[in-house]
C-alpha cells in the first residue's frame, strides 16, 4: 500500500476552507488581479521538500494555472518565515521524525500564506504591510516590478 505524502495531505486539507484549487501538484487561489500559487517541490537529492509561494499578476497576462517557476513574484516559505526556518526545514524533511508535520505545515500556510494571498488580491494590496513584506522576501521579475512601481 502506498502512503500519501503527508506534506501534500496537509495542503490538501486547506482546500475547503481557503478556496484553493489543486492542479498538477500546485494549489491556486485566483483573485481579482492576482493568482496565488503554493507549490511543493521535492529535492533531487532526497526526501526533502520546499514550499514555493508565488503570485501571477493578471494585468501581465491572463492564465488559468501558471507554473510556479513562471510566476512574476516568487519566494519560499522558509524565506517568508525566516524566524522559523530550522523548524520548517525539519518539517519538510521526510527523513526527520516529526509526528506534528502535517499540523505545523498546515498552520504555517493557514496563518501566514493565506492571509498574504487575501491581502494581495489586487496590486494595491502589495502596498499593505503583508504585501510589502512578501515583496521584500521575493524575487520579482522586471515587468512585474515596473507594474508594481506604477501602482505601489
Amino acid at each position: 500500500m502506498v502512503t500519501k505524502n503527508p506534506l501534500r495531505l496537509a495542503i490538501d486539507q486547506l482546500i475547503p476552507e481557503t478556496g484553493l484549487v489543486k492542479k498538477s501538484g500546485s494549489w491556486y487561489l485566483r483573485q481579482e488581479e492576482t493568482i496565488g500559487v503554493i507549490n511543493l517541490q521535492k529535492s533531487q537529492y532526497g526526501d526533502q521538500y520546499y514550499v514555493n509561494i508565488a503570485f501571477w499578476l493578471l494585468p501581465l497576462g491572463d492564465v488559468d494555472f501558471p507554473a510556479e517557476h513562471k510566476c512574476h513574484i516568487r519566494t519560499r516559505l522558509t524565506r517568508l518565515l525566516a524566524e522559523r526556518e530550522q523548524e520548517l526545514v525539519q518539517v519538510l524533511d521526510l527523513t526527520v521524525e516529526r509526528p506534528d508535520r502535517e499540523e505545523v505545515l498546515k498552520q504555517a500556510i493557514e496563518e501566514n500564506i493565506v492571509p498574504v494571498f487575501k491581502s494581495c488580491a489586487t496590486l494595491a494590496g502589495f502596498r499593505q504591510p503583508q504585501g510589502r513584506y512578501f515583496l521584500e522576501c521575493s524575487l520579482v521579475v522586471g515587468e512585474a516590478q515596473q507594474l508594481l512601481d506604477a501602482v505601489v
